[in-house]
This record gives structure tokens, sequence and C-alpha cells, in this order.
């Protein structure tokens, strides 16, 4: 490899005009606002720029993107005002047109764009069509960029804006990748200056979301070529009047004309390659089309020369419309056929055909969306791949015997494919975790934003969506038809500055009973995290509401005194509440009459920890840690919280629950969860978690072999994870290696809505030249390397798919996140074992190498964010990787993000895949193994050491005796296997081993407990318990159930005592053992031994399913207080019928 470049920097996009820069697709964008002024400013101009719009996937980064480049705009004259929504931001835009009519200027002209997702395009046509009827100024400049999402991945509709911008007659230009964004994005505002006529630039996802080496001395177009203008009595460009409508229709008419006339002149649309022989088969290739076209001759073992011998042509289009006639008529000139390869419906091939049905003598076929015979032939919906492009192309040029070439077959996938995918979700702390939620009874409308994820998990009560600032209208609509008197519509803050306070002013108007769940996050959190419009206050909010007829609002926040000093809030009809009531009040207010507003505030669980990361917001020292040996594996916790940072624990003594720290945004909602094995840890005035204040464990200095470097030509790996954790960074870090070293890569993160808990993929190609002529996605059959970062998301069909079965290779992370609705449903876990065995099926044993990354990271680095990197460690010394460590640790330094524990990360997955045991002997903490997987002698010892501590030496041999029976009778129907004693053994021990008052108190105490904390935590930290108390515990007001709260380091003094007490158990001196619960607890144990002893009477190959099923039953009745009592009553139906059929059996 050649000497690292030692002069690249992140900001080469914006600050380099020569050689290569890796930008994604937001920053292209910018280059192109900055390309444009510096273009301006060499010609000796004086203009300045103007950028506004709304955000929104796949143009939701745009936004954050100019705010970075601040500097390098204002410099430049370039102003970026963010617009409170999409039309009154093109209405802006245009008013920059008008600057010399009545104005005083002070620059010649300002060129101007316009960004907007799909339905942003939608809503704002009205004043697209007033600004492009209006036109742009010479030196001006009118452009809009349409953010469309062809599979409605982050969208609720799916979007081709070619048709809107017909209708408004707006000229599209279609970039086929990240390349061409600067210099089509150029010619479209030169395009605009020359005609007078705005103009638009699509922004697909797939481009949108792609990272590339983009040549730099490539951006601006050479030798543009302004063609004469078509007549017209009257100017083309804006003058600032209205004109009269035949005036107006007809001028557009003549811009249009001169738009293609532009296009012509510069060669927008351009033939590729043409047969040197006979024409056959003509390829028209439209936007982003063209590259997939490209890719699917390669499928099909055509370059551009072997294609041209066959009679195929290629011709590609960069201006979709209006379709220029005159060198799309050269090129089908002569051809038997023309296939034309573009994306959702056909309007190049519309057009085309129009220009063909009158021309005398022979026409070349027409066929695209349909063939030749009027069949299907390009889908109509979604968006093209390659794979099936390449298959339009063989059928036809087969068809006509040009070719005999098939695309390659899909890959043979072996195994079955994970059975519940991976859904996004609320992040760990989110308010909407708890603001979503409702009273029995209640129904609420959802909207657009994260809470928007509430209708995807919870549909029963939440419904229906509806478009930004619509929300409540479908209420509105069927009131007086519903049956029901009342609806809650949950509505952002975001939606709510954008166009939401019209929705409740149509709602007061309307009569109608509905609460409004304003929930006040403080950021746009969806898009990234960007303040709102005006950044008004809830007060704001609140004075708003209550100005246009709002009976009353409600506050509920999760710090009321805080939230009371925040703004000035209105004097009357304002109450405030702790969320801790949120239920409570939402059944009052769904009695009142009228429009009420519930007014939810609290900070984004994300952009708090954005914030707290530069110092910008509290960050308490304080920690919420399980006592696993306490916990019951009840779930309740997660059922309050809805928090995806509540994990499964596997231990011997079942699956329990944990926090996971790195996870964890401190929103302490789990607290809630009716369990006493809660405590918080709390610093003086740090974070009392020790790995979050420094790495826990250097890697060796030792020198390691240097890994062998995978050939850069034609690789492409998957790197695959979940939202949010850090997954793009893996293919940012190794794209800005590839150009340390010289290489290009092309990269494109599939992330959109996923990027809350979902499935994350990220596509990364890296080669030695240019890779601009293909998609961004890595083909079918063509994937050297897996990175599963998450191995759900890697061992699914969709992953292995892309993978060369002959010699790729997957890099897996062995601990496998639970699925999102864990919180809920305990169930929701993936089979790592049954994954690893997939991938494992599909590539040999060879190929595949999982690693437990997740666990190491967190013991090692002190933060389990350090797992992927350390994959990529772990990747680069087993030699899968096209680039070198050193580039690999440059690229980590100039990303500037964790460097410290990144690098890290980086070198112990380095030693992990050349020592392991080196490793795993540094990290020193063992994970306990499952009861499933424990040795069956161990396991049962286990027990028996427990129970004896639990109670006394006689107790344990009664669960002896009562499993010997179990295991007799198992023996003598399978010699040598214990499947079912195991689970007889579990189910002993866990209705024995009573967690009452003096066992709780045992297990707080208990050396394992102290040692975990002791570990993890400064030794200054406090330690409080969070218990409630028969006789102390408040009462929760709706559901009547006691409340917990926090007792501090004092207590383990008092569970000292009453651990110590634990003889007077069952006796009459047992002042615990009097209540309801523990008399049925003492009532379980006894069933339970009734429950083996039946089982062991009863067991046989014709039972055995019975008796698994339960034997299982004990361990379903877990929790604590009304929680193991309504597990209780869940069971005994099925503990009844069991025990009567099995006792039936002679």
């Amino acid at each position: 490899m050649a000497p690292l470049d030692a002069q690249v920097a992140l900001t080469d996009k914006y600050r380099v005009s020569r050689g290569a820069a890796l930008m994604n697709g937001m920053q292209a964008l910018v280059r192109l606002v900055i390309e444009q002024a510096d273009a301006d400013k060499d010609a000796g101009w004086k203009t300045g720029g103007y950028v506004s719009g709304y955000r929104g996937s796949p143009i939701g980064g745009f936004d954050m993107e100019l705010m970075r480049a601040s500097a390098e705009l204002e410099e430049r004259n370039v102003v970026f005002n963010p617009g409170l929504n999409e039309d009154l931001a093109a209405t802006a835009i245009a008013g920059t047109q008008t600057l010399g009519v009545v104005d005083d200027p002070e620059v010649e002209g300002v060129f101007s764009l316009w960004y907007g997702k799909g339905p942003g395009v939608d809503r704002s046509l009205d004043a697209i069509k007033h600004a492009a009827l209006a036109g742009a100024s010479p030196r001006g400049g009118l452009m809009f960029l349409l953010g469309d999402d062809p599979v409605s991945k982050s969208s609720t509709t799916a979007h081709q804006s070619e048709t809107a911008m017909m209708h408004v007659q707006v000229p599209v230009l279609y970039p086929a990748s990240v390349h061409e964004y600067v210099p089509l994005g150029l010619h479209g505002i030169a395009m605009s200056r020359h005609t007078g006529a705005a103009t638009s630039l699509k922004i697909v996802t797939d481009t949108a979301d792609s990272t590339a080496t983009v040549a730099l001395d490539r951006l601006r177009p050479e030798n543009i070529v302004y063609p004469t203008l078509p007549g017209f009595e009257l100017p083309l460009h804006n003058t600032g009047t209205l004109l009269p409508y035949v005036a107006q229709e007809r001028r557009m008419g003549v811009r249009l004309q001169a738009c293609m006339d532009y296009a012509y002149a510069n060669k927008l649309n351009e033939a590729v390659f043409q047969p040197s022989g006979q024409k056959r088969l003509g390829i028209v290739a439209v936007g982003k089309g063209y590259v997939d076209a490209m890719s699917g001759l390669r499928m099909l073992d055509l370059d551009a020369d072997r294609a041209a011998a066959a009679g195929i042509g290629m011709f590609r289009m960069r201006m979709t419309w209006p379709v220029e006639p005159k060198s799309l008529m050269e090129f089908v000139q002569g051809y038997d056929q023309i296939l034309v390869i573009e994306e959702k419906r056909g309007i190049v091939e519309d057009a085309l055909a129009r220009m063909l049905v009158n021309l005398p003598g022979p026409r070349p076929l027409v066929t695209g969306k349909l063939d030749a015979q009027g069949a299907p032939l390009t889908q109509d919906w979604g968006e093209l791949q390659p794979d099936t492009v390449a298959e339009v192309i063989s059928r036809e040029a087969c068809g006509m015997g040009l070719i005999e070439a098939t695309p390659p077959a899909p890959p043979r996938l072996t195994g079955n494919a994970p059975t519940a995918p991976r859904t996004p979700y609320f992040c760990a702390g989110c308010p909407h975790n708890r603001s979503t939620k409702l009273p029995d009874g209640s129904l609420a409308g959802g909207g657009i934003g994260c809470h928007a994820m509430s209708v995807m998990h919870d549909s029963l009560n939440t419904q229906i969506f509806t478009q930004m600032g619509g929300e409540g209208m479908h209420w509105v609509g069927r009131a007086n038809f519903a049956g029901r008197k009342h609806m809650f519509q949950n509505i952002g803050d975001g939606t709510f500055t954008h166009s939401g306070l019209l929705a409740v002013r149509a709602a007061v108007a309307s009569g109608v009973n509905i609460t409004y769940k304003l929930l006040y996050n403080d950021a746009v959190a969806m898009t990234g995290g960007q303040v709102m419009e005006g950044q008004p206050l809830p007060s704001d909010m609140a004075r708003q509401v209550l100005s246009v007829g709002v009976k009353r609002v409600v506050v509920v926040s999760d710090d009321v005194e805080a939230t009371k000093e925040t703004g000035d809030w209105p004097s009357a009809n304002v109450s405030f509440h702790d969320r801790s009531e949120h239920i409570l009040v939402q059944t009052q207010l769904r009695e009142e009459e009228g429009t009420t507003v519930l007014l939810y505030v609290q900070t984004c669980a994300a952009e708090k920890r954005r914030r707290r990361k530069r110092g910008k917001f509290a960050d308490p020292p304080k920690r919420v840690v399980i006592n696993p040996l306490v916990c019951e594996g009840c779930g309740d916790c997660g059922i309050q919280s809805n928090c995806v940072a509540v994990k499964p624990l596997d231990t011997p003594f079942g699956v329990k629950r944990r926090v996971d720290q790195t996870a964890c945004n401190k929103d302490y909602s789990c607290l809630e969860g009716f369990c006493p094995s809660f405590v918080t840890v709390e610093g003086e005035e740090s974070d009392p978690l020790l790995g979050k204040k420094g790495i826990r464990h250097q890697p060796p200095e030792d020198a390691l072999p240097e890994p062998t470097i995978a050939p850069p030509a034609d690789w492409g790996a998957l790197i695959t994870g979940i939202g949010g954790t850090g997954v793009v960074t893996v293919a940012a870090v190794l794209g800005m290696a590839a150009r340390l070293e010289g290489l290009h890569s092309l990269a494109l993160d599939q992330t959109g809505l996923s990027q809350k808990n979902g499935a994350v993929q990220s596509h990364l190609q890296i080669g030695p030249l240019p890779i601009d002529d293909r998609p961004a996605r890595v083909g079918r059959g063509k994937g050297k390397l897996l990175l599963a970062c998450d191995m759900l998301v890697g061992a699914g069909d969709e992953a292995m798919a892309l993978l060369d079965p002959a010699e790729g290779r997957a890099i897996a992370n062995a601990e496998v996140e639970p699925l999102p609705m864990f919180a809920k449903d305990p169930n929701a876990r993936p089979d790592a074992g049954q994954l690893s065995a997939r991938l494992t099926q599909h590539l040999g044993e060879s190929r595949v190498m999982v690693q437990d990354v997740k666990h190491l990271a967190t013991a090692l680095v002190g933060d389990g964010m350090g797992a992927n990197l350390m994959l990529v460690g772990v990747a680069c010394q087993a030699g899968t990787l096209p680039v070198t460590p050193e580039a690999i640790e440059r690229a980590i330094k100039l990303n500037g993000a964790a460097v410290e524990m990144n690098l890290a990360a980086f070198r112990w997955g380095r030693w992990i895949a050349h020592d392991p045991a080196r490793a795993e002997a540094a990290a020193g903490e063992k994970k306990l193994p499952s009861w499933l997987t424990e040795d069956y002698d161990a396991l049962v010892a286990r027990f028996e050491s427990y129970l004896t501590d639990y109670q006394s030496a006689r107790y344990a041999r009664k669960f002896r005796e009562a499993l010997a029976k179990v295991e007799a009778a198992e023996e003598a129907a399978w010699p040598g296997r214990r499947d079912l004693s195991r689970l007889a053994a579990r189910a002993l021990h866990k209705s024995m081993a009573i967690k009452d008052e003096y066992e709780v108190a045992r297990l707080h105490r208990h050396p394992d407990w102290l040692a975990q904390l002791g570990r993890d935590y400064a030794p200054d930290a406090r330690v409080s318990t969070w218990l409630a108390p028969p006789m102390l515990a408040k009462t929760d007001p709706l559901t009547g159930h006691p409340k917990k709260k926090a007792f501090g380091p004092w207590v383990q003094k008092a569970f000292g005592t009453l651990a110590g007490m634990k003889a007077l158990r069952g006796t009459p001196l047992d002042v615990f053992g009097r209540t309801e619960e523990r008399k049925s607890e003492r009532a379980l144990v006894g069933e339970t031994f009734k429950l083996v002893d039946l089982v062991a009477g009863k067991l046989s190959p014709a039972t055995e399913a019975r008796c698994r099923e339960a034997l299982s039953l004990p361990l379903e009745i877990k929790g604590f207080g009304h929680v193991k009592a309504a597990n209780q009553a869940r069971v005994k139906p099925e503990w009844d019928r069991l025990v009567a059929d099995l006792s039936s059996i002679a």
C-alpha cells in the first residue's frame, strides 16, 4: 500500500478544489451552493445565495450540513433560513428573484435553492406554481430540490415528483449518483438563469444516503453553451409583475422550449455507446436508471464494447422532464426496439411513443413498462434494482436473438430466515415511551414524527396516520357517526409549529370532543435533533392553543417545577402535573366537552444524550442498576418504562433483567416496575459508572502480526446493525481509510426510520478506480464481507443474498440484542445460535467468525458502543479488509468521536482475532451460564446450595428428594437424558426460593452483588434501594397499587438484621408470613411438589409434551405483589387443566 495521504481532512469536501474528497449526498448539496457562489465570483459577478425549505428524509440532513458549513456560507454571502414549513419557504425563495424590481439591491442577483421531501412538494404545489410562473432573474436562479422516497421507507407515502413538476411546469434534472449532484445542480441554476424558468433536482434515497469519493476537478461543467433563446414578445425572466393568464401560459411554454434547447446544447441527455453495426436494441436509461442499467449489463457479462457488438446501444437521460426530443430522436433512429428503463410511471416512455407514433417509415418498437405484446415488463412501483433490470434486458435481448446470457441465479440460502424482523422503536428513555400511553378504552390518532411508531407497536389503541397539519381532522369527520364520545390525537411539537395549530383551530370550530396530546420534546428528533423554527417554549404553545378556543391545557412533565419556570405561562386554564399522573389526567380529560390539550413536556432522549456530550444538558450522576439475584424476570420494569435499555440477562436462575448502561439515557422510568431488585447508584459530582471515566484495560503494547490486506478490486461489504448504535460510523471510517490509501469508495447507509432501533444496513464498495457508474448497493452475490454488528439483520435473507457464496466471509457479534418489543414480550428474543448456524451453513465454518464483542467492549473499554469498531478490528486482523490498520486508526482520529475509546476497541479487536484468550483473560468478568446450558449436575448443585443458604440443608434435601423422582422416571424412559429433570429442578427451585423480606434482604447483601457494584461503580458511590414496604408505601390513586420509594445506604444495616432472622420464616413469629401474598406463595410451594410428583408418576413418551408444559407453569408465576398475583391468576386455569389431564391417565 502507498503511504497515507497526510493532507486529507474532513473539511476537504468544502475547502479543496483539486483531487478528491469524501462526501455524502447532503454534503454534496452544500458543496453545490459553495461551488455556485465561487463560480459567480470567478466570473466577476456580485451575487448572493439563499437556501430555505423544510427537512424530511431523504433530504432530512441537508439543513444540519448547512449549519455545520455556516462559516463557508457566510463568507460567500449565502443565507440559510430554515422554513417554518415548505410552502412558506417556497414563497420566500420566489421572493429572491424579484430583488431588483422595487429594491435597491446590494447584489446583482440571488441564486436560491428550496428543499423538501415528497409530501412537502405535494403540499407546496401552489407556492411552487406561483414561483415558476414568475420565474427567475438573469443572475439569480431558482431551483427546487425534490426529496423522493420511492419505497416509502421514511414516509407515509412513496413519491415520484416528476408528475408534480409536470403540473407546475418545472424541468426536472435527475442525478444518477452523488457524483452528479454538483455538476447537474450547477446546470440547473445556469438553465434557470438563462431561460427564466424555475428548475428542479430530483434527490432519491439511494443517492441522498450514499457517500462517495468525488473528483473535485470535475464538479464544474466545462464550457457551458447558452443557445439562442426562442423569440417572445415579453421578457422570459422575472419582471415582478403579474402577466395576463394567456401570456403566462404562453411564456411558460417558451421557457420550457428554451430549457430543452439548453439540455440539447449541453448534452444533458446523450448516447453513452452505440453499435458499430446494425442497431437492434436501444436502451434509454432515465436518472438513476442509468447506473442500474449499466450494472444490469455487467450482470449479463456485457461491458460497453460487448453490448455494442451485440447490437445494443445506451442512451442516458439526466433531464427527465420535459423530454428533450432532438437528442432522443437522433438516438432511436435505426433501432428495431427501444427499451426505456425508468422508475415508477413511464414518463419518458409515453413521451417517446408520442414522438414516434406519426413518423413515416419504419419505427422502432417502444417497450418499458409493457413489452411489445402489452404484457407487464418493467415494474411501475417501488424502486428499480440492477438484478430486475438485468432480467428485463436479458428477456428482451434474448428474445431478439442478440445474447444468450441470463442473470446469475440468486444465491441459494440455507436454513430458516429469522421469523421476526428488527423494527424501529422508541429510543431508551424516549418521552414517547410514556406520553403515547392511553387509559383503557381510549383511542388515539397517529401523525408524523417519532411518536408515529406507537401506531406500529400499539395499533389497537393508536391508529390512523395523517399528513402534517391534518392531525385530528379524521375525528372531526367521524365524530358524529363513530359511537364514541372522545378521541385523543398525538401531535409533535415540530408538526404543531409547522402547521398543526390550524388543525387545533379547526377542531375547536367543529365542536368535537378531542384532546390533543401535544408532545413537546424540544427538538425535531426524527431528522437529527434540529431546533424548531422560532424556538417556541411550552408556555408559548399553551398561550397559542388557548387563544384559539381550547378549553384548558394540562401540562404533564418529568420536572414540573423546572417547566413552570420556563417562559411566561397563562394565568388561567392551565394546570401542572407530574408525569406519574399522566394516565389519571387523561381519564379526566376524556370526559370533558370540546377541545382540550395535554401538553407533555420532556426533552427528547437522543437530544439529551447529544447535549450531555457537549456539556449543555444536566447529566445527573445517577445510574439505575438491577440486582439480578433479586430480579424475578417478570418484566414489569419493561412494561412500565417501554424502554429498550432494559435487556435480558441469562443466569442459572432464569432470564433476569439488566439495564444496559451504554443505551440508558437516565429516564429512570424503569424504577416504577414493582420489584425490589432496583437500586440507584449516585456519585458525588460525576457519573459513578467506572467505565465512563476511561478505558478499563489498555490493549497490549506487543506487536501484532501484520494482517493480510484483501484485494481492493471490486471489494464490497455489507455492515448490518441496529439504528442508533454507531453502525453508520463503521462505513464512514472504512470509507475514509480507503480515501487515505488513495482508493475510491461508495457507501449507502440504509437507515431512515430504522435509525430508531430498527434494522440498519450500510453497503460499502472500495476499489482502485472511481465508482461512479454503478448503484451504491452491493450487488447480489458480490459481497466479500458481512460485518454483522447485529446478527439478526446479518442472517436475514436480504443480507445473505448479497454475499459471494464462494468467497464471502462473515464476522459477527455473538450478542444479539432482543427485539424492541422485549419490553412487553419476554419471548421477543432472537436465537443467536440459530443465526450463527445459518451463516455457517451458507458460507462454511472456516469463513464465519463470531465473537462476543459487546461483552468484551464493555469489560475492556468500558462502553458497549465500542463493540462495532472492535468488530472492525477483528475483521482487519482476519484479513478481510482492503485497507491497512494504520489507515483505519487515522480515520478514527479524523472522525473525532470518542477517539481514545474507539482506538482501544479497534486494537483489542485485532487481539481478539489473533489471541482471543488473551483478550478474555484481560476482561476478567465471565458471563454466567444459562440454566438451559449449564451442566446438569452443576445446576442441581447450585440450586441445592442456594436453598441451603436460603433456609437450611433440610430444606434443600426436600428439593433433592422430589427431583430424584423425576430423574428416575426420565432415566427409565430416555436413558441418560435430563431435559425434563432440568425443567423440574427449575420449577422446584423457583417455587421454593420465595423472595420474601428475609430473602430480599439477604440477596441485597450477597457477596456476588456487592462485588458487582464494586467492580462497576466508584467506591464512594451512594447506593439506594427502591422498595415498597407494606406499612410505609404510598398508594397509586389510579391503580391502588403500592408505590416504591428510595431507601439510602442505611438500609443495608436493616437488611443485615432481616437476613439474620430467616429462621423465623414460616413460624408463628414470622410477621411477614401472615400476609395473603406470603400465604399464597407457601401454598404454591406445596402445589409445585404435588405437580412434580404427578409428572414423575405419569411421565412417558406419550405424556412428555404435557409433562413439559406442566413443569413450565411454575416458571410463569414470577414477580412481586400484584404482578405475581396477576401471573398466578393467569396460569391457574391451565395448571388445573393439566393436573386434571395427567391425573386421569391410568
